[in-house]
């Protein structure tokens, strides 16, 4: 005798359209990291940005980058996967260690929860500076 499966609802719905661009109050932006990034200073250690971006594109794991306007290295990063409960998502984040301290590191740490729940459709992140 077979077990119907359970549906699992989707951890992100079709319909909505993930955030392009992120300002930050320290003047920088979020933005995903994309194919072109490869070789940009500052990506983090051991990232296979390709996988980064299939995830993306999948929409089951979103990895976007702190830049400065000029975009010419990579300040911080943050990752947003799925939760587990009580969570409905996972933020983490983490600047390059020339930012550790800084008011960067400072403002990026402080916008991630509202932003979680401001301009994704999730309720419960769980926000860890890695």
């Amino acid at each position: 005798m077979s077990v119907p499966a359970v549906p699992v609802p989707p951890w992100l719905e079709p319909w909505f359209q993930v955030p392009t661009r992120v300002e930050l109050a320290s003047g920088h932006h979020l933005r995903p990291l994309r194919a072109a990034d490869e070789g940009l200073p500052g990506l983090p250690v051991g990232l296979d940005l390709g996988a980064a971006v299939a995830a993306a594109t999948a929409r089951s794991s979103f990895c976007f980058g702190v830049f400065d306007d000029e975009e010419r290295s990579v300040l911080g990063w943050v990752t947003l996967d799925p939760g587990a409960a009580p969570y409905d998502v996972e933020v983490g984040w983490a600047v390059a260690p020339e930012q550790v301290g800084t008011h960067l590191a400072e403002t990026l740490g402080a916008a991630l929860p509202g932003w979680a729940t401001s301009a994704w459709p999730w309720t419960s992140p769980r926000v860890t500076r890695r």
